[in-house]
């Protein structure tokens, strides 16, 4: 009978814990409903409209120089660009909060511990997972996971180099972020319709690697016509050893 009295009362006690733990959840979450708008988050809102082309740098600037004025809560702005980051179905206004907390973890040494505390880093590997995201988005958001990470001056704040580490292990992070292949020099301009007959060409399966070689046998052959066209005296025949697979020299594809 002693037993069950003391049961009764452990989780009576349970209880009225948990009941606490609630109301005080409920209440934050009414009184940040309630409160409205925020100073901090009405300039987060305008630095992150997504009916800018760019960012706005010198409001960005300026909501850092108001954070370590600390005319404006640092919290506050973390908060407020986790929201857009969350809740923005807009790949500009996602890609303006990346810019504006990049510009804040930039300029405002203290503003690494909110993003820490407020878990940002979780929200940014949401992103990184929802195949609904922007890629550019994506990448971004792995750009700044991973400096980050690599950083030794956050090593106090563990959470930036274990999150680093994790998202290594799930993604092959320098694949992603090189996914875009570079431009050829503006000297060596390929005529589009070649381009796009590669683009065209090339298999899901085709290593970043491979499409690095294309460009490489795509400049060296322009050089060669390059030459041949800018001689003032008649061209002596060229002989040129095919690479395996064979390539047309004049539309720059793969025979």
């Amino acid at each position: 009978m002693d037993k069950l009295k003391m049961a009764s009362s452990s989780l009576g006690e349970r209880l009225k814990t948990g009941g606490a733990q609630m109301s005080r959840m409920v209440s934050a979450k009414m009184k940040e409903i309630l409160q409205g708008p925020t100073p901090e988050s009405k300039m987060v809102d305008e630095a992150t409209l997504e009916t800018m082309e760019e960012p706005n740098w010198s409001l960005n600037l300026r909501i850092c120089g108001m954070i370590n004025s600390e005319e404006f809560n640092g919290t506050e702005i973390v908060k407020a660009i986790k929201k857009k980051l969350v809740l923005s179905k807009s790949p500009v206004t996602q890609r303006l909060s990346l810019d504006l907390l990049e510009t804040c973890t930039s300029n405002c040494e203290k503003v690494f511990s909110e993003v820490a505390s407020e878990k940002v880093l979780d929200d940014m590997v949401k992103m990184i997972d929802d195949p609904k995201t922007d890629s550019g988005n994506r990448i971004k958001a792995m750009e700044l996971i991973t400096a980050w990470g690599e950083s030794e001056d956050l090593s106090y704040l563990p959470v930036f180099r274990q999150t680093y580490m994790n998202l290594k292990r799930q993604y092959p992070l320098e694949s992603h972020m090189n996914e875009q292949l570079l431009s050829p020099p503006e000297s060596y301009p390929i005529p589009n319709t070649g381009l796009r007959n590669h683009e065209h060409n090339t298999s899901i399966g085709e290593s970043v690697e491979e499409k690095k070689e294309f460009l490489v046998v795509t400049r060296n052959s322009l050089e060669i016509l390059s030459s041949i066209l800018n001689s003032e005296v008649e061209p002596k025949p060229i002989k040129v050893t095919l690479l395996t697979p064979p390539f047309c020299w004049l539309c720059f594809t793969k025979l």
